[in-house]
């Protein structure tokens, strides 16, 4: 049995999940923007408000940076899992 392929299904796996999740919260994170948007141009005329909407939109960048590393980690998975998947060859018996 060829452990590179084991690994490389399980690492596949892994990134497809990821990547699907990651996808699936970057339409979240889309949605979240659009509402800070909406809430900062009508909130955004005194201080209090100006710091509330500066507030939301750097918890809403934070996420997006987060989201986005586990896209690229995802990705980066699926990938060497095809790779570790495809190269185990199959020894020739003698």
């Amino acid at each position: 049995m060829c452990y590179h392929r084991i690994l490389g299904t399980v690492t596949g796996l892994i990134g497809i999940a990821l990547t699907i999740y990651a996808i699936h919260s970057m339409s979240v994170i889309s949605k979240a923007k659009s509402e800070v948007q909406n809430m900062s141009s009508q909130t955004s005329v005194n201080y209090v408000g100006k710091r509330i909407n500066s507030d939301m939109q750097s918890i809403v960048h934070k996420h997006d940076q987060l989201v986005k590393i586990g896209l690229y980690t995802g990705i980066i998975l699926t990938v060497a899992g095809g790779y570790f998947f495809f190269v185990c060859k199959k020894k020739k018996k003698k």
